[in-house]
């Protein structure tokens, strides 16, 4: 009854019908009075006396020292089938070296194919976006820059920079030592791209 008492309690607390301290000064005297009541009686720990008798074990008449003739055949049925997927795992682990090799230069296309995007499409090349691009490119290796020299993108890149040699030409006939300079830069550019200006 306490315990209902105490759930009563509790939930017209949540629900806002008592007040804070209300609530905790019934709670205080609803635990006090379960507390004080008498604990039940202990229970009796002694074991019941056994009630059944005690056989002895029957012996089986089946011969268990050999298996069932049908379970022979289960256990060379899955060796054959583990066999033949080891063989069949093996077989084309060998072909997967080709893709590899694909897939490894094709992440390198990507990269160095990236790279141009992301230097082609600034606005100014500045000094530093120029360090960049030629730090990325000599990163790359010999048989990468091949590659890349003969992608359909390249020839975008070298187009880009015939275009933008031609506008800075343009302006340095005018005086322009920042133009001036900018030639010089993209001509190194050619140069080390191989790309004939």
């Amino acid at each position: 009854m306490g315990n209902e008492s105490l759930r009563q309690l509790a939930q017209d607390y949540a629900l806002g019908r008592i007040n804070k301290y209300d609530y905790r000064h019934k709670r205080h005297q609803l635990i006090d009075e379960i507390t004080a009541q008498p604990a039940p009686a202990e229970i009796s720990s002694s074991p019941a006396a056994v009630s059944s008798e005690v056989h002895e074990p029957v012996a089986s008449h089946s011969d268990y020292s050999k298996p069932p003739a049908a379970s022979h055949r289960v256990i060379i049925a899955v060796a054959i089938i583990a066999i033949a997927i080891i063989f069949v795992t093996m077989a084309t682990s060998g072909n997967n070296q080709e893709p590899d090799t694909l897939q490894s230069t094709n992440l390198t296309q990507d990269h160095a194919q990236q790279l141009a995007i992301d230097f082609i499409n600034q606005p100014e090349w500045t000094s530093e976006r120029v360090s960049e691009f030629v730090a990325g490119w000599q990163r790359l290796s010999e048989l990468e820059k091949q590659q890349a020299q003969q992608s359909p993108w390249f020839k975008e890149l070298s187009d880009t920079l015939k275009d933008r040699l031609a506008q800075q030409q343009i302006l340095a006939k005018t005086g322009s030592e920042q133009a001036q300079l900018n030639v010089q830069t993209i001509k190194s550019l050619g140069r080390l791209l191989s790309v004939s200006l």
